[in-house]
């Protein structure tokens, strides 16, 4: 069972008015709780997810540290939570002969866990839909490559902050 599994973590801080801030608590591959937030300042958020750790005690905790989160996983370490992480999804691959970048690596295992069944989330509309609506290409090297948010955007699409969570 699960039980005996550690607790993660994960945090999509938002960084424009209409995206969300979203935590994501994990464990083993069933999620927990993904909880929500609007039009946040960082330090509500840090607040936010100090109230998370002292709840779930998680063995990691990882922040999106690109753009507003960097404040956000700062102000943690200054608060000497050590179990924060920050992760930018743009770095290189730990198999960057078959991964574009970090964001496709980790969105190919999620893929993977739902393939294999072994992934259990809540019947959330908005992650099922951003799951469902996030597109893969190959480069010329013949990287895999999930879109960019950006050209989520460019399809109407609002920015995947709970599956960017999740991941």
């Amino acid at each position: 069972s699960d039980l005996t599994q550690p607790i993660h973590i994960g945090v999509d801080v938002a960084r424009f008015g209409t995206d969300r801030t979203v935590i994501c608590i994990r464990q083993g591959n069933h999620v927990l709780a993904l909880t929500q937030y609007q039009k946040l300042n960082t330090m509500r958020t840090t607040g936010l997810v100090v109230n998370a750790i002292n709840k779930y005690n998680p063995a990691h905790v990882r922040i999106d540290e690109i753009g507003i989160g960097a404040g956000v996983v700062d102000r943690l370490h200054e608060l000497n939570y050590s179990q924060v992480e920050g992760v930018n999804v743009g770095n290189r691959a730990t198999d960057p002969e078959h991964f574009f970048n970090l964001r496709s690596e980790l969105y190919d295992a999620l893929r993977a866990r739902f393939e294999e069944r072994t992934i259990r989330i809540p019947n959330d509309e908005d992650l099922i839909g951003q799951l469902a609506t996030i597109r893969v290409e190959y480069t010329s090297r013949g990287q895999l490559k999930v879109e960019p948010k950006e050209t989520m955007r460019r399809r109407s699409l609002p920015s995947p902050d709970k599956a960017d969570a999740l991941l």
